[in-house]
């Protein structure tokens, strides 16, 4: 059966797009996940529908990481393997539910790495990234750096010292982490001590962006009635000042860097990866709008708010914010 053709913005309809928390393809989807994102997204992309506006649900699951690999290991098989076992099982779990996306896409098809790549080589053009050295977990045992989420310790925080904090957060205190402030810290695969290595990596330059962003959410936060918790939490991360941002990974499953010095590494794609779900085509849509639980305004948690991109558009002067 031939494809139906792509869903395009009518001049002179409201165009909406919709979009919802791309669901990690290492799980099964169970009822909490489908009434935090993707249920509260479609029960909006009905009523935009039924309005008449010229509506588009778009989701997908997020299948490149950190979270892929570790399940993979523990299910003996390649990345690959639980990315295409997992995709069907959510997709047949989202049909059950009759959730009517537009599209179901996945971040690991073609045009995530067209847009990733694209991206990146505009961030090079631009002078927007620079090359740096960090200190890394690398595990003599299995022969590679530990992304935050394959090391475990103590939690480093006063009055916690939660004995299973994950590197890149303590689950107990809910504190940010970085896997070398872990105390006692243990490769979660094969249980053994990791020592630091020195890595390169390349960072994206905040700080060279902070006057425009300061200047985009001075505008788009009044025009796009961001709620006092969203205006709250981006001014508290503009205050305390913009830092460099790592945006390569010591993994092998995820949209290659196209840089010769670093072409063994991978792109840190939360920047992109809804665009590559949406692919091209669907960024002239006017509205960029992601619901949640509470309708409307996406809440993610700060460590979610602190790594995802947020997209935003504009229709008749109102922006409707995730």
């Amino acid at each position: 059966m031939a494809s139906p053709p792509p869903k395009l913005p009518i001049p002179g309809r409201r165009n909406i797009l919709i979009t919802s928390a791309l669901p990690y393809v290492n799980n099964v989807p169970h009822l909490g996940n489908i009434i935090g994102c993707v249920l509260s997204a479609d029960v909006f992309a009905r009523y935009c529908r039924l309005r008449g506006y010229n509506a588009i649900y778009i989701c997908g699951t997020d299948e490149y990481g950190t979270a892929t690999e570790t399940k993979a290991l523990e299910e003996k098989c390649s990345p690959k393997e639980i990315c295409d076992k997992y995709h069907v099982i959510h997709d047949e779990v989202y049909k059950w539910f009759d959730i009517k996306f537009d599209k179901f896409g996945r971040t690991s098809a073609p045009e995530q790495t067209e847009v990733c790549q694209a991206i990146f080589h505009k961030l090079m053009e631009n002078k927007w990234l620079t090359e740096n050295t960090m200190q890394q977990l690398y595990c003599d045992t299995c022969e590679r750096f530990l992304a935050d989420r394959l090391v475990e310790g103590k939690c480093p925080t006063e009055g916690c010292n939660y004995e299973a904090a994950r590197g890149d957060q303590c689950e107990n205190c809910s504190k940010l982490l970085n896997p070398t402030e872990l105390i006692d810290p243990k490769c979660k695969v094969c249980k053994n001590a990791p020592r630091i290595r020195d890595t390169d990596h390349l960072f994206l330059e905040l700080p060279l962006l902070s006057d425009k962003l300061v200047n985009y959410i001075n505008n788009t936060s009044v025009a796009g009635m961001w709620s006092q918790n969203a205006i709250q939490a981006t001014n508290a991360w503009l205050k305390e000042g913009l830092k460099q941002r790592c945006i390569t990974r010591d993994l092998k499953w995820g949209v290659p860097v196209p840089h010769e010095k670093y072409k063994d590494k991978v792109w840190a794609y939360q920047i992109s990866r809804y665009s590559a779900v949406m692919h091209l085509s669907y960024f002239s849509f006017m509205i960029v709008c992601r619901c949640s639980m509470s309708g409307l305004m996406h809440q993610l948690g700060t460590y979610l708010s602190q790594h995802h991109i947020r997209l935003i558009g504009r229709s008749g002067g109102r922006i409707l914010i995730m």
